[in-house]
């Protein structure tokens, strides 16, 4: 089972960037998925104990760095449910197969403002489902962990068929999942001068 958790997170990305002439780690610590069907309500998680790290290039220039964005790739097999039917039901619909990964894009220079102290009204996303890319706009709070590193909180609803993507049926129709859906997501963000300080 230990070997399996490694496989699913491995794919999860942490990104570095240049900030105050120091690199700053961006860590997607948790994601969660939150739907309603005409007779419940599901919710699936995701939990990247295991990273692997991406660092951007140090010294780049503000017209360099203007443009990058934090990618986060998230195996859609790593997501856990307490119904195993519900977990096949959610690869299914995502299309696991073909496209294994969900995709998150986040413009490194919005966070860094927020790291700065900068608050924005909004953090805008681009989020890719099953091939499909859209723009989302999430809203997001701020608080310090136990180590007083900066966690970003954020809460994004999401229309499936936006995506391309119609909501499953269940028993000839008689349960079906409703097309709004609620991701909320933990993100650390901090210096790497702090975040491996011993």
């Amino acid at each position: 089972m230990k070997s399996l958790i490694i496989t699913f997170f491995i794919g999860i990305s942490t990104a570095s960037a240049c900030y105050s002439q120091e690199p700053v780690s961006f860590h997607l610590k948790s994601l969660s998925i939150q739907g309603k069907t005409n007779v419940n309500h599901f919710r699936l998680s995701f939990d990247s104990s295991i990273t692997h790290q991406v660092r951007l290039k140090k010294g780049s220039t503000n017209s360099e760095q203007a443009n990058e964005e934090v990618l986060f790739r998230i195996p859609v097999k790593a997501f856990q449910a307490d119904n195993t039917r519900l977990r096949e039901d959610f690869q299914t619909l995502l299309k696991a197969g073909r496209y294994p990964y969900i995709k998150v894009a986040i413009e490194k220079e919005n966070l860094l403002d927020i790291l700065k102290g900068i608050y924005l009204t909004d953090l805008k996303l681009e989020l890719s489902l099953a091939g499909t890319q859209n723009p989302v706009q999430s809203q997001y709070d701020i608080r310090y962990d136990s180590s007083q590193k900066l966690m970003l909180e954020g809460l994004t609803t999401l229309n499936l068929k936006d995506f391309q993507l119609r909501p499953p049926q269940k028993m000839l129709g008689l349960i079906q999942v409703k097309n709004t859906i609620l991701i909320k997501f933990d993100m650390l963000i901090s210096e790497e001068k702090t975040a491996f300080k011993h």
